[in-house]
């Protein structure tokens, strides 16, 4: 899709010039630059954005671990006193 509005941009603007290297030189030559400017900025921002977005995942996966951990033993520790555990190792 995003070759065909390229395609027709350039159809388009080009259509009043005098000259083919007029068409590649300022019409398909802007877009590319365009286009290299706009994956630059992609670039730029994931490599600003992502890290901190994986730390947060990181902990908070790390959080969801830790909170499963207690909830298994506190499951394990209640079952030899109420029967609230059948599925789990006895605590010793």
């Amino acid at each position: 899709m995003v070759s065909i509005i390229a395609f027709g941009v350039a159809l388009i603007a080009g259509q009043f010039t005098h000259s083919v290297l007029v068409v590649w030189r300022d019409v398909v030559g802007c877009l590319v630059a365009v286009a290299a400017l706009a994956a630059a900025t992609g670039a730029g921002v994931s490599v600003l954005v992502l890290p901190s977005l994986a730390a947060d995942e990181m902990r908070a996966d790390a959080a969801a671990a830790i909170r499963g951990i207690g909830h298994a033993a506190g499951r394990c520790g209640a079952g030899g006193r109420d029967g609230a555990c059948r599925d789990c190792v006895p605590c010793e």
